[in-house]
């Protein structure tokens, strides 16, 4: 199914559709959030931006072993549901624990490994969503244990883009070309960013998401046979982020951490970057620019 096909198994104000179910939600306490703090740090040219969030505290995480079929998804709670169906193979819900103001899950409606790439049907419903939005969002895929996933059964989340003052993503001060993937420059750590043409369709972010997977797997094949990466995808460019690890001392991320946007649970955490080294956890965590 082609992008515009996709878009109109979508509700025309789904948006709105979507706070109007968190706010009820939340307020009856079956969703939790609480307003963030934000904390913005620059190190070296590399903005971060530190959301803190308790609710961090109480979502339920997974151990590797733990990376299979099972967990919410393939029975989900329709009173989460936001749209049952996004094309063939997907639906969207709302994340029950969420750091932003709506956070949206977009999962198989079979299942799949979190370990798998992205097939044509996974970026035609992710894409169809970012078009449905009418405010700016970003959609994130957490491909395996080392690159943050928290679920076996294959889901995307997509987010409201938070912008603190202060902070910029590094992919706004930079030319994308839409041609072929490339580095980004000035950044600690290894990411391939590919700028995607106006009216996309299908082919067109196949074709980019195959040209970013071959960098990153030759990268990674330099360190390691495992397959984790980051995939992170805007209205207009499509990045994917090789991970080494998951974690180290305790201090994780996910996608929106390796584009500097850290989610963590209080304030000693956030020291635990510091720590570790602003720059230096990122190269860690994937892998040195």
């Amino acid at each position: 199914m082609d992008i515009p096909d996709t878009v109109k198994s979508l509700p025309e104000d789904l948006e709105s559709i979507a706070l109007d179910k968190f706010d009820k939600l939340q307020e009856k306490g079956d969703l939790l959030y609480i307003p963030p703090r934000h904390h913005v740090v620059t190190h070296d040219g590399f903005t971060f931006d530190f959301i803190i969030s308790e609710v961090l505290t109480k979502k339920p995480q997974l151990a590797d072993a733990a990376q299979k079929p099972g967990g919410p998804f393939p029975n989900p709670d329709p009173s989460y549901i936001v749209a049952p169906f996004v094309g063939p193979d997907h639906y969207l819900t709302l994340n029950k624990y969420s750091v932003s103001r709506p956070q949206y899950i977009l999962p198989t409606l079979t299942y799949s490994p979190q370990a798998s790439q992205l097939t044509p049907s996974d970026l035609s419903a992710a894409f169809a969503v970012l078009l449905s939005l009418k405010t700016e969002h970003m959609v994130i895929y957490n491909c395996g244990p080392a690159a943050g996933a928290s679920q076996g059964h294959k889901h995307l989340q997509i987010l409201p883009v938070q912008r603190a003052a202060g902070f910029r993503f590094f992919t706004d001060d930079i030319s994308i070309p839409t041609e072929r993937p490339v580095v980004v420059e000035g950044v600690p750590h290894r990411c391939f960013v590919v700028a995607v043409p106006d009216e996309a369709k299908v082919e067109d972010l196949v074709a980019r998401h195959e040209q970013l997977l071959a960098l990153t797997y030759a990268a990674l094949d330099r360190v390691s046979a495992a397959r984790n990466y980051n995939i992170i995808i805007a209205k207009s460019w499509m990045m994917a982020i090789p991970r080494a690890h998951r974690d180290r001392d305790g201090i994780a991320t996910n996608a929106m951490g390796m584009v500097g946007v850290c989610w963590v649970k209080h304030e000693e955490e956030m020291r635990g970057w510091e720590r570790l080294g602003w720059g230096e956890h990122l190269k860690w965590l994937g892998m040195s620019a």
